[in-house]
């Protein structure tokens, strides 16, 4: 478990986007599993985005991030709409190939 400070800890030095350091941050809990905590951290200074995965061990933290574009609230909507399966692939190509993808759209 993450301590309950973890808004003031400074989990990566440099902002990703801008390159200021030690720059300030909003973090937000986006996830908790067993596994580790999905974090999403915004830069104050440029509004640039990560998600971060930490994972505690015996051995340390392991720290994974990703630059994203999107805000903590539409990350949850997507981790609850789960993972595209390789049939919405071949959909979404078919309906493209059909030139029915604005048709599927504004359904």
């Amino acid at each position: 478990m993450l301590p309950p400070d973890f808004n003031s800890m400074k989990i990566i030095s440099e902002c990703p986007v801008c390159k200021k350091k030690h720059f300030p941050a909003d973090i937000k809990f986006v996830e908790e599993k067993d596994e580790g905590h999905l974090l999403h951290v915004r830069c104050k200074s440029c509004q640039g985005k990560v998600l971060i995965y930490v994972m505690m061990s015996d051995q340390g933290a392991n720290i994974f991030g990703i630059l994203t574009d999107l805000d903590s609230d539409e990350v949850s909507d997507v981790i609850v709409r789960g993972s595209i399966s390789a049939d919405d692939v071949l959909d979404f190509h078919q309906s493209i190939k059909n030139n029915n993808f604005i048709k599927e759209i504004i359904k």
